[in-house]
């Protein structure tokens, strides 16, 4: 049977890093409850992704043009 040695400090450091992340998702999770009231965008894109492809080749150009 194999052995494993830790050090305590670094399993309490994991421990706390662990602990953060969940904390972030948690506190994530909030804000986007009270701040997004509509994780859908594609609809809202769907209205703007024509005039955006056809911009994207102008800006294009424009800059070629002033490099």
């Amino acid at each position: 049977m194999a052995q494993l040695a830790v050090e305590l400090s670094d399993l309490r450091g994991w421990a706390a890093q662990v602990g953060q992340a969940g904390d972030d998702g948690s506190g994530l999770s909030s804000y986007a409850s009270g701040h997004v009231t509509d994780g859908d965008f594609g609809s809202i894109l769907d209205l703007i992704i024509g005039d955006h492809e056809t911009l994207i080749p102008n800006f294009h150009r424009v800059l070629a043009r002033s490099a």
